[in-house]
């Protein structure tokens, strides 16, 4: 993440573009990185896609959003954006590119009323752009549009998987605009898990939920040597270190004996995926509802034409059961 301060810090190139492998970390490191510069008055806006919930799997809102949130985070900026909207109450459900004209471009455009005010707020952060269904290039055309073309006092810290059209568009029409860094199992990414392991850690001793377990276990809990263990098998990917907190937090179990089960069950020399394996193995294995359970995990292996990967709203066309929806949307 050192890497990303120092372009923070930088005022060109104006984009970068953070991609990485599932389950490397970048939700976890934009949702840091946004909680950081919040706090230093450098966030202006930022949008997090996902995939499973419908008001961010697509681009539809992504402008409207980043403006109201501009609008917020830059005062001055407000009377000029809501102007936009009282002259057009149709802008919000109008073509991108009426909305970024009337919406961002002549807002951010318009001389500001001192200029001795300190510098406002700059930094843009998109989370999970793969997520976004519909045309992603479009999307960064706009993007770059606004930095290179209107040089809007903006600049863009953009997460993802590294996606055919994705690369294509920063290896291409974006070259020369952006900094591209890449987070796949770097020093610095098993130095971050490692912190957020321990964090994590600290934050269960502490829990309510494990005090009666906890309360006569001395920090640091677990030990640096075993924090440091669990950061090297994770290979640099946050979503082992996630899992493993996950079922070490769970709520009527003893995280200190679910802590030993994974110890346990990792053994030296094997990959993440390979832990991950044994660990979803070891947390399926336990579940108390045997035959829902199974049903969920036959319904995502039968190959049904209608069935969406990665959709849990599927599975309840399929299951037409609540209860296991909701137990599919938790294992998904």
């Amino acid at each position: 993440m050192n890497e990303v301060e120092r372009w923070i810090d930088l005022d060109k190139p104006k984009i970068c573009w953070i991609h990485g492998p599932a389950g490397a970390g970048k939700s976890a490191i934009a949702q840091t990185l946004s909680e950081t510069c919040s706090e230093r008055g450098q966030l202006a806006a930022s949008f997090f896609f996902s995939r499973s919930v419908p008001s961010r799997n697509h681009a539809r809102w992504f402008f409207t959003t980043i403006a109201l949130q501009i609008a917020h985070s830059m005062p001055q900026m407000r009377p000029r954006i809501c102007k936009a909207v009282e002259d057009d109450l149709q802008i919000l459900h109008k073509q991108h590119s009426a909305q970024l004209q009337q919406l961002l471009i002549l807002p951010l455009l318009s001389p500001s009323s001192s200029s001795s005010a300190p510098a406002p707020p700059f930094l843009v952060i998109v989370d999970g752009l793969d997520e976004c269904d519909g045309d992603q290039s479009m999307l960064l055309l706009h993007i770059l549009e606004l930095v290179t073309t209107h040089s809007l006092p903006l600049r863009f810290l953009i997460f993802s998987r590294p996606e055919p059209q994705i690369c294509h568009f920063f290896d291409t029409v974006a070259m020369n605009a952006c900094t591209r860094i890449s987070i796949y199992g770097d020093h610095q990414a098993h130095e971050d898990v490692r912190l957020f392991l321990r964090t994590g850690f600290n934050k269960i001793h502490d829990s309510e939920r494990h005090v009666a377990i906890m309360k006569h276990v001395p920090k640091p809990w677990p030990s640096d040597g075993v924090v440091q263990l669990l950061a090297d098998r994770s290979d640099g990917y946050f979503i082992y270190a996630s899992t493993v907190l996950k079922y070490v937090d769970e709520e009527y179990s003893s995280c200190i004996d679910r802590l030993r089960e994974i110890l346990e069950l990792s053994k030296p020399g094997s990959s993440v995926f390979g832990g991950l394996d044994k660990l979803y193995m070891q947390i399926l294995s336990i579940y108390p509802v045997t035959d829902p359970l199974l049903h969920v995990l036959g319904s995502l292996l039968f190959p049904l034409t209608f069935y969406i990967p990665g959709r849990a709203e599927s599975l309840q066309v399929i299951l037409d059961k609540s209860s296991i929806f909701c137990m599919a949307c938790t294992l998904s």
